[in-house]
């Protein structure tokens, strides 16, 4: 798929999104762009438990498949409320880094203008090494916990 295609594929993504009275998704990448632009959305995640979604639980209704299937929640499919709006002081504080990112940056023409740090091959290699470690132990182990909960569940 081409690049453009690609684009194309997103935009027509954003625009479902959009204009749908809510949405209930298991993907963080559609959730996120239904809480920017006020879409309703029940967040169902596999594993509740998986700190790799701390950070965006209080923004979003979440449920589990469990919660789902016995309807053990309180999101109103025909008449949602809007979302908790949590995640407006994250976002204000963003927009000011870009913007002073952008002003810093203006009079700079590419990447290599703007690096603030130069590593040696050495020094980079280690880094990419660590870097790796760090995220196999992080998010491997609870990944395979992931896939082995979904894999208990359907045989449930």
């Amino acid at each position: 798929m081409t690049w453009e295609e690609r684009a194309k594929n997103v935009e027509e993504r954003l625009k479902i999104y959009q204009n749908a009275k809510c949405v209930v998704t298991i993907r963080l990448h559609a959730t996120l762009p239904c809480l920017a632009m006020g879409v309703p959305v029940l967040w169902v995640l596999k594993s509740p438990n998986w700190g790799r979604f701390n950070p965006y639980r209080k923004w979003v209704r979440v449920v589990s498949p469990n919660d789902i299937i016995k309807n053990n929640h309180d999101f109103d499919f025909v008449d949602p409320s809007p979302n908790s709006g949590d995640h407006l002081k994250t976002r204000k504080k963003m927009i000011k880094r870009i913007k002073k990112f952008i002003k810093e940056n203006k009079d700079k023409n590419t990447i290599e203008d703007i690096k603030k740090t130069n590593f040696t091959e050495e020094e980079r290699k280690e880094f990419q090494f660590n870097l790796m470690k760090t995220a196999l132990d992080k998010w491997l182990r609870p990944s395979m916990d992931m896939v082995n909960e979904i894999e208990n569940l359907k045989s449930e």
